[in-house]
This record gives C-alpha cells, structure tokens and sequence, in this order.
C-alpha cells in the first residue's frame, strides 16, 4: 500500500490529518496546535506545511468542537 493510499485511507476520519508530505497525525495524540507546528503527547513536535496550513487548522478546529459535543 502506497503513502498517498493510506493517506486517503486515514484522511476520511476526522481524528487524522496529513500535516506535510509523508506526515499524517492523530489529533487523539496532539496535546495543542500553535502557529505551524502541532505538539504531541510525549514532547514530539511535528512542523505543517504552508500549503496544507489552513486545511490542518480548519480538521483541528472541527476535531476539537466535535470532542466537547460528545
């Protein structure tokens, strides 16, 4: 199975994004989401492309809006 294959896989679920190429996140996992870069449970730290920016702040956003609904 190809990156763009799982990618498109993981990407349907609102708890995934692909922050960059060849990056995908959980948010299940994201502790809090700053400027760019997104910061991981553990002290990880994963940088978000220009490009896909707005795409992750909007996936982040309705994630965390659908958490507090449920």
């Amino acid at each position: 199975m190809s990156q763009s294959e799982i990618e498109n896989l993981l990407c349907t679920r609102s708890n995934f994004v692909s922050c960059s190429r060849g990056v995908i996140v959980n948010f299940d996992h994201v502790t809090r989401f700053t400027d760019s870069v997104l910061y991981l449970k553990g002290g990880d730290t994963v940088p978000v492309s220009r490009r896909r920016l707005s795409a992750v702040k909007k996936a982040y956003s309705d994630f965390i809006f659908d958490s507090i609904n449920t």
